[in-house]
């Protein structure tokens, strides 16, 4: 007379289903952790550049205002304030941008107009710096 063991009531199929639903179960786990990831290393990558953005808009603004002033100033001066007045940080986008600019001598008359924008990113410090050169002559 053979005799059959029940383990728990429970019979090979149902033992096998279980296998399969543990298996499903750590891959649902394993996708979701990896797209929190993805997600994550994304959101940090748009912050970037929106800050890198930022930065570049702010650095053309002060190029293009040091461009309109006359020659003979920007051969005179060796720093310009924000668009003239000073007014720092400047608040964009949710960050604040402070900006130095710096006007050096250059070959053949030029003038090389340096803008360094620096900001707060995460806890860190972000530096960017921009350079033009200006033509100086009369």
């Amino acid at each position: 007379m053979a005799s059959h063991i029940d383990f728990c009531g429970e019979d090979e199929g149902e033992r096998g289903f279980f296998l399969i639903e543990a298996v499903a179960l750590a891959f649902i786990i394993f996708a979701a952790s990896f797209s929190f990831v993805l997600f994550s290393a994304l959101t940090r990558q748009r912050e970037d550049a929106s800050a890198l953005v930022t930065a570049a808009f702010i650095a053309e603004e002060q190029i293009a205002y040091a461009e309109a002033q006359p020659k003979s100033y920007l051969r005179s001066v060796d720093t310009l304030p924000w668009l003239g007045d000073g007014a720092e940080p400047i608040k964009l986008n949710g960050r604040e941008f402070h900006v130095s600019t710096a006007v050096r001598p250059a070959e053949g008359g030029l003038r090389s107009v340096e803008v360094t924008l620096s900001w707060q990113e995460r806890g860190k410090t972000k530096e960017k710096m921009y350079r033009r050169l200006v033509d100086c002559h009369e």
